[in-house]
């Protein structure tokens, strides 16, 4: 063992292993604790969820010359790291880090620096004290400015994958050891289309782009942007535009490349799939993209893309408020635009949206009120975007578009039926009961059937809603018989009243004989409270022949608890129309139901009795 760790102790204090006496006789034990030696040299701890690293990590580990903490949760590059003065090769891909700090320039002897798929964006100029490094990885990031100037002794630079790296440094042109060197323009090359140039004949490319540079430098530039790399690596712009360079850039998140290239390509260039490249951008979800597309004046904004509709449908569909709000600045929009199941962007808004109303509802009246966007149009299943809102139960939605109402003379409509559901239908089934009155606070018609013959309170579960649009039903039928009913309704006297404070005098012979004869026919009795309402009601209604509908009837006479309104209203037919005994015959032959009044044989009696006095 003593052997074995002399030898140890030479090897550390040797710059590398080729310092080791090969004819040595401690050469065995070695080989048998290689592995032990192995640990000595190289940490790799990979994919271990690590965050950290030890506090006294450096106290057993200050000779190591490879660490390996690839695909963990890093955030930073671990302070423990820069105290290791003998590191040659350091690995941190995929981690969380964000930037290279000034501490990195501690780490003279490295030679190899992999920092690839993080996230920085900021590498620190203490970099270029790294004078013995020979491969430097920061791929797969989004490092902005280009991060080394005087590394001249590189050998292999990975810069690809970096979309915002806006250009190359004229300086490049001192690079001249470089061998393997990759970035994103290449791929744009027809006679390149890839990241990395590693080949005999890639280097004829680095060359190439050396001598570019060096041509930039004397003309006093010191950036070489994107439409000079191409005009000079391309013979022919035209052919150039021929590869579709646009939905290159568009696929690749190439965002920098793509401001660029629109300067020479059309922004509304179709390849040979017939798409676009904002199409392409939406596809790949590369918001940046769609932003930068947009914002050219001559896009195409309303064409369809495929069958998902134009782009304020995508937009509105993958929830980009910011995105949708720059769309509707185009001047030449339309909103009434129908995607292939026939939805208006209004249809997208409303069905999708479950939360941020308050920055949808603002969306929603500039499409609906600066845009001009039809409320009521309907899609391939008859729904309307209200339809939409009601059925999604979108409460937000709806209240929007009853405050919409309320202020704008283009409306919502209400009484739209979709397979014969109103809006009213799809609430009873899917929403609470605030909703439902805010929703008849807009006159919605509570008596439309649909296809199953159900008005919307027996689709309503709850018994305080069915009381809702019980009452809400009665106002509408009393506005059907006379449009000006419910006014005057409102203004009856709800209390108590005196015969002299009474709208039409009352002749109390009449009401007196009324109710003696009432006290012996059951529950049939009028309260004394209510006489002075009873000329009241009659003489609100003028004479008309509505009791043909069918609907009326059913209100007025198929209810358990209606007994006294059934016959102030029978009182009233009789005092206006001259056809009463026709009328009384229609009734009693619709009179089939159990629980109706008129199966009762004395109260028929009493009506055909007695009201023929009442009117003498």
């Amino acid at each position: 063992m003593r052997l074995t760790w002399v030898l140890i102790v030479n090897i550390l204090d040797s710059e590398s292993k080729e310092d080791i006496n090969q004819e040595s006789t401690t050469v065995r034990p070695i080989e048998k604790n290689a592995e032990c030696l192995k640990e000595m040299f190289e940490y790799i701890a990979t994919n271990k969820k690590l965050t950290t690293l030890s506090d006294n990590f450096t106290t057993g580990y200050l000779q190591l010359r490879l660490i390996n903490l690839n695909y963990n949760l890093f955030k930073e590059i671990p302070k423990e790291l820069y105290l290791l003065h003998n590191l040659r090769a350091l690995y941190m891909n995929g981690n969380r880090i964000e930037l290279v700090p000034a501490e990195i320039g501690s780490l003279i002897r490295l030679e190899i620096l992999s920092l690839a798929n993080n996230a920085i964006t900021f590498v620190h100029h203490t970099l270029e004290n790294l004078n013995k490094l020979n491969e430097l990885a920061l791929n797969d990031n989004v490092i902005e400015d280009w991060p080394v100037y005087t590394l001249t002794n590189l050998k292999r630079l990975y810069l690809h994958n970096n979309p915002k790296l806006k250009s190359i440094p004229s300086r490049f042109s001192e690079f001249k050891n470089l061998s393997v060197f990759s970035h994103d323009w290449f791929t744009y090359l027809p006679n390149v289309r890839k990241e990395t140039l590693s080949t005999n004949e890639d280097l004829k490319i680095i060359q190439q782009l050396r001598t570019l540079c060096q041509i930039l430098a004397k003309n006093k530039e010191t950036q070489c942007t994107f439409i000079r790399f191409v005009e000079y690596f391309v013979p022919s712009v035209e052919t150039f535009k021929e590869q579709f360079p646009l939905h290159i850039a568009a696929r690749s998140y190439h965002n920098v490349v793509l401001k660029d290239l629109l300067k020479i390509v059309d922004v509304n260039q179709i390849d040979n799939d017939n798409q676009t490249p904002i199409a392409i951008a939406f596809k790949v979800m590369n918001k940046q993209g769609v932003k930068i597309l947009i914002n050219k004046p001559n896009i195409q904004i309303n064409r369809m893309l495929e069958t998902y509709g134009s782009a304020l449908h995508i937009a509105l569909k993958y929830e980009w408020l910011d995105v949708a709000e720059e769309i509707l600045l185009h001047p030449k929009l339309d909103t009434n635009i129908q995607d292939s199941d026939g939805n208006t962007a209004l249809h997208i808004l409303f069905t999708n949206y479950t939360s941020r109303y308050s920055k949808a509802v603002k969306l929603g009246e500039k499409i609906v009120l600066v845009k001009g966007c039809d409320p009521n149009i309907k899609n391939n299943k008859g729904m309307g975007a209200l339809h939409c809102a009601a059925s999604n139960n979108q409460i937000g939605y709806i209240k929007f578009c009853v405050n919409h109402n309320k202020r704008h003379k283009n409306k919502f409509d209400f009484n739209a039926v979709q397979n014969g559901c109103s809006i009213l239908h799809h609430l009873a089934i899917y929403s609470t009961i605030d909703t439902i009155r805010l929703v008849l606070s807009t006159d919605a018609n509570t008596l439309i059937k649909d296809k199953d013959g159900n008005i919307p309170r027996k689709l309503l579960r709850s018994f305080t809603g069915k009381k809702i649009l019980l009452r809400q039903e009665k106002r509408q039928l009393l506005k059907m018989i006379n449009p000006n009913a419910e006014d005057q309704l409102t203004k009856m006297p709800t209390v108590k009243m005196n015969n002299s404070q009474c709208k039409i005098p009352i002749n109390e012979n009449k009401y007196t004989k009324i109710k003696n004869e009432t006290c012996n026919i059951g529950s049939t009795y009028i309260p004394e409270r209510s006489k002075e309402n009873l000329l009241s009601y009659a003489e609100i209604f003028p004479e008309s022949n509505f009791l043909t509908q069918n609907s009326v009837y059913n209100m007025l006479f198929r209810q358990k608890h209606a007994r006294y309104t059934q016959y102030r209203f029978l009182y009233w037919l009789f005092h206006q129309s001259d056809k009463f005994e026709a009328t009384l015959n229609f009734i009693c032959a619709k009179a089939k139901h159990p629980c109706s009044l008129l199966t009762d044989a004395k109260y028929l009696s009493f009506l055909i009795t007695h009201v023929k006095d009442l009117k003498n």
